[in-house]
């Protein structure tokens, strides 16, 4: 693990984190794909997933939103040229390199999808940003962070893929300098006793299993005096994600009626991707599945302190 508080160099952004799992990849995420990757990654069904995310989401999107809402995220923090910047769920790695582009800021994307990552960190590379806005594969489970390393965070939809949560949580927070910015989205379960059934089906339909958290939960999480955070905003968004979702979903089926891929690998997962989000709907629509937003900042000591007073 990485650890200690003064700063790093900036000319590796991955210097403020390491996880178990990329010690042991054999492929570094640095390397650019060789020619014969690249023509077995086509031929893949996990390529065919990465088509699909985009054939429904849009361009270097994986989820719900444009990369305007994804930026959108990021705006609070005020970034600039001195500060480091961190993606939770980057996928393809479209945020990092468009946070860098537009603050010159040095960016890190983890994807917990080892394919998004592997062409992620591709695209990074192409676009000559392989240092500047890096795109790694890791798991939450074994992340560990450098303590007051990053300025912002974002963190779309994984908290509920982690069963350690407060461990995860820990870590994050201690790895926002004081005055650091953290932006989280996520999936709250609002019927608590239907929670072992949903997250059993969940896993049946779904790509990761999931381990829901209540509001109360989350609120009591997010507050826990040792990560000395101050939840600035809370709001429910499903309803905007829904509508989001729904619109591209609606589009990406006229798509396949008009003018229907070559690749029936492909029409299959984009089918799957639609079975995974009408599964999402129906919980959503049912009131017991919420998405929720999050603004939260990581408080000064001296400042903590007297809040404990």
């Amino acid at each position: 693990a990485l650890s200690g508080s003064s700063a790093p160099s900036k000319k590796d952004p991955t210097l403020g984190y390491t996880d178990a799992v990329s010690k042991k990849n054999k492929k570094s995420p640095y390397k650019s794909l060789s020619a014969k990757d690249k023509k077995n990654n086509e031929a893949s069904s996990k390529n065919c997933q990465v088509g699909a995310k985009e054939f429904v989401w849009g361009k270097n999107c994986h989820l719900p939103g444009d990369m305007d809402y994804t930026f959108s995220l990021t705006k609070p923090f005020g970034l600039d040229s001195s500060m480091n910047f961190l993606d939770l769920n980057a996928g393809l790695g479209g945020l990092v390199r468009l946070v860098n582009e537009k603050n010159s800021v040095w960016t890190l994307g983890l994807s917990t999808n080892e394919e998004l990552a592997l062409q992620g960190m591709e695209r990074s590379n192409l676009a000559g940003k392989g240092k500047k806005a890096p795109v790694q594969f890791y798991d939450p489970e074994s992340l560990e962070l450098q303590e007051r390393y990053y300025d912002g965070i974002l963190m779309r939809d994984i908290m509920y893929q982690v069963k350690d949560k407060d461990r995860f949580f820990s870590n994050i927070a201690e790895s926002l300098k004081h005055w650091g910015q953290l932006a989280l989205t996520d999936f709250v379960i609002s019927v608590p006793k239907q929670r072992s059934v949903i997250e059993k089906h969940w896993g049946q339909i779904e790509e990761k299993p999931a381990y829901f958290m209540t509001i109360e939960e989350y609120r009591k999480l997010l507050k826990k005096k040792k990560n000395s955070l101050e939840l600035r905003i809370e709001e429910d968004i499903t309803e905007m994600i829904c509508v989001t979702a729904k619109e591209k979903l609606t589009k990406a089926h006229i798509a396949i009626k008009d003018n229907p891929p070559k690749s029936n690998a492909l029409v299959k997962e984009i089918l799957n991707e639609a079975k995974v989000w009408a599964h999402r709907f129906t919980l959503m629509e049912q009131g017991i599945l919420r998405v929720y937003r999050f603004y939260l900042i990581r408080i000064a000591p001296e400042v903590a302190s007297l809040n404990k007073k």
